[in-house]
């Protein structure tokens, strides 16, 4: 027989086939596949103007040939397949190498929506040969509502899940009735990867608003699970959103024993679904997924323990993913788990601190760190720590000196250090029970290595100076009498820090009245600083905040809202302005010496602080008031002759008011650099504050 003949005898066989295969459906198919036709060639023609076929015209041209039509429509969206006439579907099935769903086409979504459960399923078990499916789909389809100009928003995520478990599923089916290997066991699946995505929110027209909520209700069920379950011998990754405890396959029992990658992108790490993918993997090597530690330890709790002499199933496990870590001892339970699964290979670690202020537990935190990654990595060096925003300096008033910081310890806090955005000294009680004045070598040597390249303020806090009154309303002139700097704490460690600790620091904020000595200190950290603001303090402790910048420095705005210990005869800062760096803007709130009432003394005694404070270098504006207020106020009007004052030096933009720095920083009830919120009242009357701007400066 010639090799022509041959061949045509086979073609012949292989139309036998099909006729016998599909003979009681082929005559409904004449009609109902031009219907078919008709009904979703515009659809798609609609979405795919670029490519318009005539599918009809193309079938009939080579429907005796089927392989050319398998080997066209192979690489088309599976919709556009769904036009032929169904006798080529198997013929084009068994081609497909990679399925690609995306939703985001009306004609493409409305052809899958459209789908039960058994008509996906038979779908896959034509797919016998496919490797690999990738979904796109919409984050969220809005509907027009039942009501006149209402909405209806749909997850399409259930839709996905529920027709992706279903082609897996028939894809295994189609695999084990082909051909089986010689041991008389099923041929192995050919799929290696599912890769599903969400985009973005998209809308839908009325017409398909019925299929969609159709294929959203929960009424749109998924059929039994196969017993025994499908194994997807070749199946080696899974990227999946992270939306929900659920995920294809889940509950239904997968073996996946080849499994090597899970990804989740973004959204929340369910136990029941992780634990659910890699419970039957014996080669799981990389976890990209974002979970607490104890999450992921009830996720691969599932994966059953080593056997004694084997290597255990995670035994190649490199990558971990990242790890959200909220306490010292919340990586125990996490690695028992590894460690009795073989676990010692790790790669790649990524922990998360929960909490964005880094304190003196952090020593506990990093110990535990390290314990793990000696335990199931291959080497502490690859642990990497997200940084946290806030780096609270007091915790080298803590570092422990039995056993002292590891160099791994060490060398992450200064990692912590040199990506935090703020940084924040917050006076504890047990500062002043502690003795501050001996710090102890590994403080010194800690504080050595510290620097904030990134921190653009510096603050000194202290929650107890913030208690709200009995009404619930914040005082900022709350409190007991303000210890002297022998009474506060005064950490000499902070003077280990290096000298350009703060490069870029330009701002200084004391809101601690018990803070005022370490304030100075870190002053001497801050190169660029030029605001300085303080809370309540005397004059001695704010004039020599002013002596810790310097006489050769130049600041923006210096302000201090309540001054007290001032002497009778006023502020007496002008006679030192050589010893005071040049101010631009200067606000300050002076009380009144109790022993001057509040009588014309009271007012000559603020006009005397205004005196001395405008021989200051480099004034521009000086805002000034005192408490009591009233005479101050009244002598300065009597005084005032246009742009001159009786008894000051120059000429002046006079005006009365006050733009409080807290007002600028505060947002409703917070305040920029506390973490409570409060009541806010400042005391005092606005109206009362002297402004005065030099002319010609």
């Amino acid at each position: 027989m010639s090799e022509s003949a041959s061949k045509r005898q086979r073609r012949s066989a292989e139309r036998e086939e099909d006729d016998s295969n599909d003979g009681h459906q082929e005559a409904v198919m004449d009609t109902d596949g031009q219907q078919q036709q008709q009904q979703q060639q515009p659809a798609a023609t609609a979405s795919h103007t670029t490519h318009s076929i005539d599918l009809e015209a193309f079938a009939q041209q080579f429907s005796q040939i089927p392989v050319v039509v398998a080997n066209v429509f192979s690489f088309v969206s599976l919709h556009l397949v769904a036009a032929l006439p169904q006798r080529l579907w198997c013929h084009v099935g068994c081609q497909i190498t990679q399925l690609v769903m995306d939703t985001h086409d009306t004609a493409e979504r409305r052809f899958w929506c459209g789908l039960s459960f058994a008509d996906a399923f038979e779908w896959g078990r034509r797919l016998t040969r496919l490797r690999s499916i990738v979904v796109k789909y919409p984050w969220t389809l809005t509907l027009p509502g039942r009501q006149r100009h209402t909405y209806e928003y749909r997850n399409l995520s259930p839709v996905i899940e529920k027709l992706v478990t279903a082609l897996v599923e028939g894809h295994s089916e189609g695999r084990r009735g082909a051909a089986a290997t010689a041991a008389g066991q099923p041929a192995p699946t050919t799929l290696e990867s599912i890769d599903i995505s969400e985009g973005s929110i998209i809308t839908g027209d009325k017409a398909e608003g019925r299929d969609i909520r159709a294929a959203t209700e929960p009424s749109a069920a998924l059929s039994p699970p196969l017993n025994p379950p499908p194994t997807l011998t070749s199946l080696t990754s899974i990227m999946i959103p992270g939306y929900g405890p659920s995920c294809p396959g889940h509950g239904r029992h997968w073996q996946l024993p080849s499994l090597e990658t899970v990804q989740v992108v973004r959204g929340t790490v369910y136990p029941e679904m992780l634990g659910g993918l890699v419970a039957t993997s014996r080669c799981l090597k990389e976890l990209h997924v974002e979970c607490s530690t104890y999450a992921m330890a009830d996720s691969l709790r599932r994966i059953p323990t080593a056997t004694a002499g084997q290597p255990g199933p995670l035994s190649q496990l490199e990558d971990i993913g990242t790890l959200r870590m909220s306490s010292a001892d919340s990586l125990e339970g996490l690695q028992a788990v590894l460690v009795d699964r073989g676990c010692r290979s790790i790669k790649k670690l990524s922990v998360k601190l929960e909490g964005s202020y880094i304190t003196s537990s952090i020593f506990a935190t990093l110990s535990a760190i390290e314990s793990f990654a000696r335990a199931v990595c291959v080497s502490p060096d690859i642990v990497d720590i997200k940084r946290a925003d806030d780096f609270d300096l007091s915790l080298l008033c803590d570092v422990p000196t039995r056993p002292e910081p590891s160099l791994f310890v060490q060398k992450h806090i200064q990692q912590l250090a040199a990506g935090a955005a703020c940084v924040a000294f917050d006076v504890d009680p047990q500062h002043f029970a502690t003795p501050l004045d001996t710090p102890s070598p590994a403080a010194i040597v800690l504080a050595q290595c510290l620097t904030f390249p990134n921190v653009k303020d510096v603050a000194v806090v202290d929650q107890d100076d913030w208690e709200p009154d009995d009404d619930g309303e914040l005082d900022v002139y709350a409190g007991d009498e303000l210890d002297d700097d022998a009474g506060q704490p005064d950490p000499l460690v902070l003077d280990s820090i290096p000298d350009n600790a703060f490069p870029d620091a330009s701002g200084l904020r004391c809101h601690s009245r018990k803070g005022l000595a370490i304030g100075r200190r870190l002053l001497t950290k801050m190169p660029a600083v030029k605001r300085i603001t303080l809370g309540r303090s005397t004059e001695e402790q704010a004039v020599g905040m002013l002596q810790a910048v310097g006489g050769e420095r130049d600041l923006e705005c210096f302000e201090a809202t309540s001054v007290t210990g001032v002497g009778e005869g006023g502020l007496t800062w002008g006679d030192m302005a050589d010893q005071l760096p040049t101010i631009k803007r200067l606000d300050l709130r002076v009380e009144v010496p109790e022993d001057l009432g509040d009588g014309d003394a009271a007012g000559e005694f603020g006009i005397a602080c205004v005196k001395s404070l405008l021989k200051i270098r480099g004034i521009e504006e000086l805002k000034f008031a005192v408490r009591p207020a009233d005479t101050f106020k009244r002598l300065v009007e009597e005084r005032t002759n246009g742009d001159t004052i009786e008894g000051l030096e120059g000429r002046f933009d006079i005006e009365w008011g006050w733009t409080d720095v807290h007002d600028e920083r505060s947002d409703g009830d917070a305040i920029e650099g506390l973490e409570a919120r409060y009541g806010i009242r400042w005391e005092g009357d606005e109206e009362d504050a002297l402004t005065l701007k030099p002319l010609g400066t």
